[in-house]
């Protein structure tokens, strides 16, 4: 099922496409346009159907990074619409045309603009799209380094170097609409309200994604200012939360990095 499109505003549009069992494909839209850039191709089928169903013509790939439930689809897509893929420089990923690093810029249309943040933590070459543009709200397609109250598994870490990336993050614009590449938002709020069961706002989210997923289907896009209520991974450094790691583990960490630490290990086995 194709859901409806996410607007970010009157001029740039978001629309998930879901492929395997919890994957979003973006494709991001500019009004009045029939171009959208595909965002994480991991499954080619169900974005060239959608495509062809809408008239819409591929401007260009979005790769965050290498894991294949992202980049599966690329070759296939490709083979149909032989636009240049922006992503990483990665050994990993050799259809990259244009390898992109931590404050290069990429135009997407005139005056729309995507700066790249270098976020590693999940994989050494994640990245991310930082998309700005007059009279549109920012927007984030992350990848896997921020989830909807959560965050991606820490594959590679090592902690100091993921919890940076995420701070980076938290440090955005509240108003930035954030698109993860998972659906697994009431999954992570469950798990959330494990780790602050006194926290209303994980209550209130908890009940908005479930009408949103009835709705819709997704629960996508999130916030900044919403993730920094409810995501325990971006409010690692608050006391309270040190004090249950404590009740739950037995040690209380000492910093707010030993605090990410901490989450992201009960996270794994929650």
């Amino acid at each position: 099922m194709i859901m409806a499109q996410q607007e970010s505003s009157s001029k740039l549009q978001f629309t998930p496409i879901p492929i395997f069992s919890s994957n979003y494909v973006w494709l991001t839209q500019l009004s009045g346009k029939n171009e959208v850039y595909i965002t994480d191709p991991g499954d080619a089928e169900p974005v060239l159907r959608y495509l062809a169903n809408h008239n819409l013509i591929p401007k260009g790939i979005l790769i965050t990074h290498s894991h294949q439930d992202h980049i599966g689809g690329i070759d296939r897509i490709k083979a149909e619409h032989p636009v240049p893929v922006y992503g990483p420089a990665c050994g990993a990923i050799p259809q990259v045309d244009i390898a992109l690093g931590e404050s290069d810029k990429l135009t997407l249309w005139p005056g729309v603009k995507a700066d790249i943040m270098h976020l590693p933590g999940h994989l050494p070459e994640h990245i991310a799209f930082f998309i700005t543009s007059e009279g549109t709200r920012h927007s984030l397609l992350c990848g896997d380094i921020l989830f909807s109250s959560g965050c991606g598994r820490m594959f590679t870490g090592p902690a100091p170097t993921y919890y940076n990336s995420l701070s980076r993050v938290a440090a955005l614009p509240e108003d930035t609409e954030v698109y993860g590449a998972h659906e697994y938002t009431l999954d992570n709020i469950r798990f959330a309200a494990h780790i602050e069961p006194q926290n209303t706002d994980i209550d209130r989210k908890r009940l908005e994604t479930e009408r949103r997923i009835r709705e819709s289907g997704c629960s996508l896009p999130t916030t900044i200012g919403n993730e920094l209520l409810t995501n325990p991974f971006l409010r690692a450094d608050r006391e309270d939360i040190k004090a249950r790691l404590a009740s739950i583990t037995g040690r209380k960490p000492e910093t707010d990095t030993d605090t990410f630490a901490a989450i992201r290990r009960l996270k794994d086995v929650f």
